[in-house]
């Protein structure tokens, strides 16, 4: 790679910068990004950042084609405060993202439904925000992934010697436009088993279990 290591040079031809973490912090006297989540359209990248510094996160929504900002929820509007992490589901229209407790354990997963196509954060108050799995046992964290054919969302529940992985059909689910109808019951792997700790991927049709058992 041919690059004179300048910061405002391109080191890739056709290169496009989708997110400045320093316009981000203008104005802030901290500001870190958790991460960063593009869309399955490519269209629209999801972020939580840290404007405090109490590793407590908000999510922010970019339209990467106009560079607009469409969602940019505070502390009290849509998820509020959030864990760093976010998933994007089948679509542009669907948002997984996780919330600590008063002890910062992350327990509890939620989706959020969004209607992006209107491309105004004045229409956040629209979004639908429902309760998708919590996590009661104080010993164990919630974590989210993708799996990598993209088919399936993978809920985890660990610890550090124990695992447990529920997992969400993206493409057989859609979220009910009421947020008081129930969720369904998901599936798990295999239940959790004290001292056994395993995780899963699925690709090409075909599960991959790999564990600690009789290791």
């Amino acid at each position: 790679i041919d690059w004179d290591g300048k910061a405002d040079t391109p080191i890739l031809m056709g290169e496009e910068v989708y997110l400045d973490e320093n316009e981000v912090a203008e104005g802030n006297d901290y500001s870190y990004i958790g991460i960063q989540s593009i869309s399955p359209s490519e269209r629209y990248v999801a972020y939580t950042v840290d404007n405090v510094g109490n590793e407590i996160y908000t999510l922010v929504i970019k339209d990467m084609m106009t560079g607009n900002i469409v969602r940019d929820y505070g502390a009290d509007s849509g998820p509020g405060l959030i864990s760093y992490d976010v998933v994007w589901g089948n679509d542009d229209s669907t948002l997984f993202f996780l919330k600590d407790d008063d002890e910062w354990r992350i327990y509890q997963v939620y989706v959020l439904h969004l209607n992006l196509s209107q491309g105004s954060n004045a229409v956040a108050e629209q979004d639908i925000t429902s309760l998708l799995f919590e996590e009661p046992n104080q010993l164990y964290w919630a974590y989210i992934e993708k799996s990598q054919d993209k088919k399936y969302l993978f809920i985890w529940s660990w610890s550090s010697e124990t695992s447990e992985i529920k997992y969400l059909d993206l493409q057989q689910w859609a979220l009910p436009e009421d947020e008081n109808v129930s969720l369904p019951n998901l599936p798990v792997v295999a239940k959790r088993r004290e001292g056994v700790y395993y995780g899963v991927e699925h690709q090409r049709d075909h599960w991959v279990i790999y564990s600690n058992e009789d290791g």
